[in-house]
């Protein structure tokens, strides 16, 4: 199953490469339209790194009404995951092998990339490269603000999940949010006990799953 998302992936090997070899910064100063761009991906990945995806839905558009629900099926998990290992980390103290998706070190080289990302703007869109070797995120200029074109960055990354694993990741999140509500209902008493439940719960994601 793709979990991240191809979008979450995709700066996942950005935050890798740029801690090797940072990005030289713009040639010119960028434009207003391009700072703008830039700033709403950001946001969306900020929004997806604090598990807050009602702002992260809200920075998305679609070509096709029905790809939303794609798109949240995409994406709730890592939220999920985030908002899991924030609780971890608040009960029982940071410890990297809860990093469900991004390590503490790679959130924060994803939003240092983001401030050296190149955008091209042609008309109402926009194309941001957060590095050379990887497809671009696709925005459109919308309702007055920036917005992430699911369709057509999506396009650049690969296919759309399958059905299945659509439900997978709805099952993996679901089951991400359970153990998150019991780590505040202080349920576990030890971060072994929380790293046992979320093997667990990604299990429901593999090819014997229920």
């Amino acid at each position: 199953m793709r979990t991240p998302a191809a979008f979450l992936s995709a700066l996942m090997l950005t935050s890798a490469l740029a801690m090797a070899q940072s990005a030289p910064p713009p040639a010119t100063a960028p434009t207003p339209k391009e700072i703008a761009a830039r700033q709403a991906l950001r946001t969306f990945f900020h929004a997806l790194l604090v598990g807050d995806e009602k702002t992260a839905f809200g920075l998305l558009t679609y070509a096709k009404p029905e790809n939303q629900k794609i798109a949240e099926a995409l994406f709730i998990q890592t939220a999920a995951s985030q908002r899991l290992v924030a609780a971890a980390q608040t009960q029982f103290g940071k410890d990297p092998s809860m990093s469900l998706d991004l390590t503490e070190d790679q959130a924060a080289e994803i939003e240092k990339n983001m401030d050296k990302a190149k955008v091209t703007l042609k008309g109402d869109l926009a194309e941001v490269v957060v590095d050379a070797t990887l497809p671009a995120f696709v925005l459109v200029y919308k309702d007055g603000t920036w917005k992430v074109d699911f369709e057509h960055t999506q396009d650049n990354m690969g296919p759309l999940p399958s059905a299945e694993e659509q439900a997978a990741s709805r099952k993996v999140a679901a089951a991400f949010d359970q153990i998150t509500a019991d780590i505040k209902a202080k349920k576990f008493h030890s971060i072994e006990e929380v790293r046992e439940q979320v093997h667990i719960a990604q299990r429901l994601s593999g090819p014997n799953a229920p």
